[in-house]
C-alpha cells in the first residue's frame, strides 16, 4: 500500500498493537477460574470470545465442534460474545445436539477468568485485521487453533498457533484433531515438552 509513497521509505515505522504484559495464570490461579465458571476437572475447555458474525467464522466453529466432540468427548467450548450471528449458531449447536457441550455466554467486558480456565483458545475468522483475543490468549500461553486469515499470522508469529486456511469446518476437525489429541491426553497446566508436541503437530 505504501507503494506510490516511494519517498516515504525508511522513514515510517510500524508499530503493532499491544497489551500489557501480565504473568500467565499459575496452576492455582487456574483452577480457581475452573472453579468459578463450575469447569470440571475432566473438562477440556476450549474457548472462543469475539463477535458472532459470519466474517469470525463462528458457524464453521459450531459444524467442527461437532466431530471434535464427537472424536473427544471431554471437549466442550465455551461462546464468548454477541453478534448478528448468534441466533443461527444457537440453532445450528441445538440441531447437532450440542446443548451441554457449547454454551453462549454472550458479551462481557472481561472475560479473563474464561482465558485462565480454557485449556485451548480457537478463533476460525475468515476476515481478521487484529485481533486482541489472540494476545490476551498467547499472554496466558494457552495453546492457539486460528486461520491465516488477514493479520493473524503476524500477530501469532511462526510457532504460538496452529494456522488453517479459514471457511472450512473440516480443516478445523483435521488440523486440529493432532494437537487436540495431545492435548486431551495431558494435564493442564501444559508442560514445556506438551507445548513442544503442539508445535510439531503444525
Amino acid at each position: 500500500e505504501l507503494q506510490p509513497f516511494a519517498w516515504l521509505k525508511n522513514k515510517v515505522n510500524v508499530i503493532p498493537n499491544g497489551i500489557a504484559i501480565t504473568p500467565a495464570p499459575t496452576p492455582d490461579q487456574i483452577r480457581a477460574a475452573r472453579n468459578s465458571l463450575g469447569v470440571p476437572d475432566s473438562a477440556f475447555l476450549c474457548l472462543y470470545v469475539g463477535r458472532l458474525m459470519a466474517g469470525k467464522g463462528i458457524d464453521t466453529l459450531i459444524e467442527a465442534f461437532a466431530e471434535i466432540h464427537k472424536q473427544y468427548p471431554p471437549a466442550i467450548l465455551s461462546v464468548i460474545g454477541a453478534g448478528p450471528g448468534e441466533a443461527v449458531a444457537r440453532e445450528r449447536s441445538t440441531a447437532l445436539r450440542l446443548n451441554g457441550v457449547v454454551s453462549f455466554h454472550g458479551y462481557m467486558s472481561d472475560p479473563s477468568y474464561y482465558f485462565d480456565a480454557c485449556d485451548l483458545f480457537m478463533l476460525p475468522s475468515r476476515y481478521e485485521s487484529f485481533s486482541y483475543v489472540l494476545l490476551e490468549a498467547m499472554l496466558r500461553a494457552k495453546p492457539c487453533i486460528t486461520t491465516r486469515a488477514g493479520a493473524i499470522p503476524e500477530v501469532v508469529g511462526e510457532n504460538a498457533a496452529v494456522l488453517i486456511p479459514p471457511g472450512a469446518p473440516h480443516r478445523i476437525e483435521a488440523t486440529g484433531a493432532k494437537p487436540l489429541r495431545i492435548l486431551c491426553c495431558c494435564s493442564p497446566p501444559y508442560s514445556h515438552e506438551d507445548t513442544e508436541l503442539l508445535e510439531d503437530s503444525r
